[in-house]
């Protein structure tokens, strides 16, 4: 019986229901959930009710009837409960989610009516259960909508060919290539009907096939085979076919596949053939030289994808003992005062920032290439960004007597910082490199119709005009024939010229004379004006303590692990260390909760830095701040972190930025 009639039979026909008992009994055989509302919650829910959404009868009487509806049919049911039909009315079904105590939903089809009981006004609402329903038509929809794709969206003719009547159903496609009457329903046609349209020399291969197939020897075939359209004339089809319905006894019952026109694929086959007949030793030719193109195409194209492999597996690898390297480092400075220490502790950090750099640029040239960089637009106060990217480089220009300068204009630009503060360190790094002691080096910004000019010029060497296509080339440079490492990798330029094309509305072009210096130019979006946030300074870090602050360190590198523990310890930090989520997870389920967790994001077991993060939020419930270290490069992960709000630091990782999350988020 439909929700709707019972309820009518339960109302009485506008006669009030008395005997409590009497109403009772009857909806607890039933086999749909049966609400009774009095106001706005529950007072009476029968067995199925109970069972349907989880919770005991203690729990659900006196809730809310809105507690257990899912939040998006909540305004729907308030105006179906308002508009409740009353004795003798229609009741229409509705549909809506219930939310389970598991926190599961199920889809019921219910209605309310206004009845009396007990001589009061309550509402009777019988819903159903039709989740399984649901899902099934989901599944039916899915597939109808494959299928319809399958005939419209494709460039071959569709068949579906049932044993059982004798009826081949064509698709409009299969029409147009055999030329059918279009105005004729697609089951316009028999197998033997198909059968006489065969050509003499391709029945037998095709009857075969058939025969094969009633015998139960294959389900699938592939066969080119020529067929006679309405015009008489004879059309080459490659038809594929498979069996998807066996009866018990193995004969087929239905058949579908599809038919492509191959006609003109043939013909130029057949002038081919003439061809080669005429002049085989030419043919032969052209054979030998695709076949080298090919291979020589196979050769670029598998070096290209094994460079881009390399470098980012090798960019991973290497990063973890950077990684650890920066963080003893750092330790190491704040142990060892004297001169002497200072000055090979310095020399190591350079040393070790000079690998950070080729890393970095590895790094780079690696996600570029993997398409994971997705520029984050923002306004940018560009005064302050070219000012502190001259004050970074004023120490290295004044050691080879170079004059560095701003010319700066209030116009501020919408980019990516991140990427807009590469590209112009990459500019200044190359013009420094490249110009000569005592020279001059320019970095001028001006508006311009709604775009803003950010060119750095330099007195320096010059490109000889016939590089000038080549200097955005991967490892191209000027005057180092021998790769020595101080000067750079080469790869500057071509990650300057990768994210400009990368960002919108962003254009660099070059302009050079060898010995009379070069000008690089960068058009830029105007955006509008942006307030500036003073940063915290590296000095107002470096000696910043954080006594008491709890830090859970979970990094499955030990090396990582013990020096980021020890670090953190010389900042004052309570620390624990976990190499996996399991130890993790165990120090946090004992009471101790981190003020702040630093984690890998790749760990032992398939497990994650994110999964172990949510984890810990989840005991807590409490958002503790997070930060992954990772040196993956691979487009899902980043996006998976990137996606999560959890923040994220590529490794090698340098200490003042792990003391700038600690400072962030500290209690």
């Amino acid at each position: 019986m439909e929700e709707g009639s019972l309820t009518n039979s339960l109302a009485g026909h506008c006669r009030a229901i008395d005997d409590a008992g009497f109403f009772q009994t009857v909806v607890e055989s039933m086999q749909e959930a049966v609400f009774v509302l009095q106001g706005e919650n529950i007072c009476y829910a029968n067995s199925f009710a109970l069972s349907l959404t989880g919770y005991s009868e203690h729990e659900l009487l006196g809730m809310p009837f809105l507690a257990i509806i899912q939040e998006d049919f909540q305004e729907e049911f308030r105006q179906t409960n308002i508009l409740g039909k009353g004795c003798g009315e229609k009741c229409n079904q509705h549909e809506m989610q219930l939310a389970r105590k598991d926190e599961g939903v199920v889809w019921v089809s219910y209605c309310i009516r206004m009845i009396q009981l007990n001589n009061r006004p309550v509402r009777l609402c019988i819903a159903s259960d039709i989740t399984e329903q649901k899902h099934l038509n989901e599944a039916l929809r899915l597939n109808k909508e494959r299928w319809l794709f399958a005939l419209e969206g494709s460039g071959d003719g569709v068949w579906d060919y049932n044993f059982l009547t004798g009826v081949n159903t064509v698709s409009k496609r299969m029409k147009e290539i055999l030329g059918f009457d279009m105005t004729l329903p697609n089951a316009n046609y028999y197998l033997n009907d198909w059968a006489e349209r065969l050509h003499p020399d391709s029945q037998a291969k095709t009857l075969q096939l058939f025969q094969d197939i009633l015998d139960n020897k294959t389900d699938n075939y592939a066969i080119e085979q020529q067929v006679r359209s309405e015009s008489g004339e004879y059309v080459w089809l490659l038809t594929r076919g498979k069996v998807i319905d066996r009866s018990e006894t193995g004969n087929p019952i239905r058949l579908i596949g599809t038919a492509g026109d191959i006609t003109e694929f043939k013909m130029l086959m057949e002038n081919q053939q003439r061809l080669v007949n005429h002049n085989e030793l030419l043919e032969k030719e052209v054979e030998r030289r695709t076949k080298a193109l090919r291979l020589a195409k196979d050769k670029a194209d598998h070096a290209s994808a094994e460079k881009t492999r390399f470098l980012a597996s090798a960019s991973h690898d290497l990063r973890q003992p950077m990684q650890a390297m920066s963080l003893y480092i750092e330790i190491l400075s704040q142990r060892l005062k004297q001169s002497e220490d200072i000055e090979m502790i310095a020399a190591l950090r350079e040393s070790h920032s000079s690998m950070g750099r080729i890393m970095d640029a590895l790094l780079d040239i690696s996600k570029l290439d993997a398409g994971v960089v997705v520029p984050k637009l923002q306004p940018i106060k560009l005064n302050i960004l070219i000012d502190n990217l001259i004050r970074d480089y004023s120490l290295i220009a004044q050691k080879k007597k170079i004059d560095l300068r701003a010319r700066l204009t209030c116009c501020d630009v919408e980019s990516d910082l991140m990427m807009l503060e590469c590209i112009l360190n990459n500019l200044v790094s190359n013009a420094i490199c490249y110009t000569e002691d005592h020279g001059k080096i320019l970095v001028a910004c001006r508006c311009r119709q709604g775009k803003v000019l950010v060119e750095v010029r330099d007195t320096g060497i010059g490109i000889p005009e016939e590089q000038l296509e080549h200097i955005f080339d991967e490892f191209y440079q000027l005057g180092n024939p021998e790769r020595d490492r101080s000067k750079g990798l080469g790869l500057g330029l071509s990650i300057v010229n990768r994210m400009v094309h990368l960002l919108p509305d962003h254009t660099i072009e070059v302009a050079s004379r060898s010995g009379h210096g070069s000008c690089f130019r960068i058009t830029l979006p105007k955006a509008e004006t942006v307030e500036t946030a003073s940063a915290p300074s590296a000095l107002s870090l470096q000696h910043e303590s954080f006594a008491g602050m709890r830090v859970l360190i979970l990094e499955d590198d030990a090396a990582i692990r013990k020096s980021a523990a020890i670090l953190m310890q010389e900042w004052g930090c309570e620390v624990m260390i976990a190499g996996s989520s399991g130890e993790a997870l165990a120090i946090v389920k004992d009471g101790w909760m981190p003020d702040a967790l630093i984690a890998d994001y790749r760990l032992p077991c398939n497990a994650t830095g994110l999964q172990v993060a949510q984890e810990i939020r989840t005991l807590f419930k409490k958002q503790i701040p997070a930060v992954i270290m990772t040196g993956e490069t691979q487009e899902e992960v980043l996006q998976e972190i990137t996606n999560s709000g959890v923040f994220m630091l590529q490794k090698p990782v340098m200490p003042a930025k792990l003391k700038l999350f600690l400072r962030q988020n500290r209690p």
